[in-house]
Formats: structure tokens, sequence, C-alpha cells
């Protein structure tokens, strides 16, 4: 992908975590001395090249997108985001995996990546069409989560939701009414949580092949949460001890 990632942290997670997707680095001419030197000895070592650039120059990389983000004076040019094969992860013990129903917002998907990773997820799948996939919005929104948690995108959902089961998984869909409290979910069960598009929720077929339908209870003036608070919330229940 021709994308950037900007941000003293989430360059640093990604020069200690994932170094091959970066393909060079840009830094401000002016950027403070103790994250040049932390910058530039992690890029030594895994031989990036680095070039020094006035801050401007950095601002005008991101005007072409719209916007100039808070880059901190830090970007690097990314290679391709290397998803992994769900076969990788059907090979692996897992016990929490996150299935998102085309999730379309970058913030969004980087804000749920973060709770995943905060909260044990061993695997994100996301669609290849029709959703928001690895960009360096979001990494930055992620905190860089999406450079440490396997990230798989796939053709078919309902198929790989019937692989997963296959593997052993029940598939837990949230909807906003008439499913059961999170409380209620077997805990002691390989999961797959699934959490839907930001307005239209989970797709018809999705929803008929989850083994359970979960709702967060509320009681104020509201029906919904967006869908990273929804994810945060559910993964904090099914982890949580019985």
């Amino acid at each position: 992908m021709n994308d950037y990632i900007y941000g003293f942290h989430p360059v640093i997670e990604a020069l200690t975590t994932q170094p091959d997707i970066i393909e060079k680095l840009f830094l401000a001419e002016d950027i403070q001395f103790h994250k040049k030197q932390k910058i530039l000895a992690l890029a030594r070592q895994r031989n990036i090249l680095v070039k020094f650039r006035p801050r401007i120059y950095l601002d005008n990389i991101f005007k072409k997108t719209g916007q100039v983000p808070a880059h901190q004076g830090v970007a690097g040019k990314l290679r391709t985001f290397h998803y992994i094969g769900l076969e990788t992860l059907l090979n692996q013990p897992a016990k929490l995996i996150l299935l998102l129903d085309h999730i379309q917002d970058p913030q969004n998907l980087g804000n749920i990546i973060r709770s995943a990773a905060a909260f044990g997820v061993n695997a994100v799948i996301l669609p290849k069409d029709r959703a928001a996939g690895i960009t360096s919005t979001v990494i930055k929104a992620s905190a860089g989560a999406a450079l440490r948690l396997p990230i798989i995108r796939v053709t078919n959902f309902a198929q790989t939701i019937d692989e997963l089961k296959k593997a052993g998984f029940w598939c837990v869909g949230t909807v906003v009414e008439n499913g059961m409290p999170l409380w209620e979910i077997p805990k002691d069960l390989p999961l797959v949580l699934v959490i839907g598009h930001e307005h239209q929720g989970l797709s018809r077929l999705v929803k008929e092949k989850c083994d359970f339908l979960a709702t967060i209870p509320m009681q104020g003036k509201f029906n919904s949460l967006n869908a990273a608070a929804a994810t945060a919330i559910c993964l904090y229940e099914l982890l949580r001890p019985k």
C-alpha cells in the first residue's frame, strides 16, 4: 500500500515488531534529540533508510490525503501490510478470535484492534471487500497493536465461519436487542466474537450461522453503542472470570 505510518510511538512499535513493513523513514530536522536517537538506533539495526527533511516536507506528504495529522516529525513509508492466512490461524492454539463483519471506519477498526490486543484476542479476521483494511490511520488508532496482532483477510465470511466451526469454535454474534445477555455465553469454549457493520449490524447470513446471539443490556436513552465501544465491552465480559 502506498501509505505512511506516523507518530513516534506507532513508528517505534513498527520498528520493534514488524520492521519489514517500513520501506524508509522521514524525520523532521527539528525532532527532539532523544526521539531521533531511539529511532535511528532501531533503523540502523533493521537496515532501514532514514531521511531528514524540514517539518513542512512531512506536512506536505499528508496534505495529499486532505489533512495533516499530528505526525510528531516522524513518518514511515509502508510496504504492503502482511496479512496471515486462515490456515495459519487454524494450525495454532487459539481461544478467542474476533471477526469483523464489514467495519468501514478506519478509526473504529484501529480502536477495535487496540481493544482486541488488550483483552488477549488471538487473531482478527476482516473481509477483503467493502471494509477497512490495515492503513496508517488504523495503525495509529490502534497504538501500534495492528502490527502485533495476527490479522487475516478473507473473501467469504460465511465459509470462514463454517471452517472455524469445523475447527471447534463457537460463534457469538452481537445484536442490538433480543440476544442473550453476554454473561450467559459459555466461557469455557473456543469462541469467535462477531461484530457487525457500524450502521447495519450483522449481515443476515452471518447472523444465521452464529451459534449464539448476544446483546449488551443498556438502561439509557441510547439503544446502541458504536462498534469500538461495544467490542471492548464484549471482550471484557467474555474474558472475565466466572
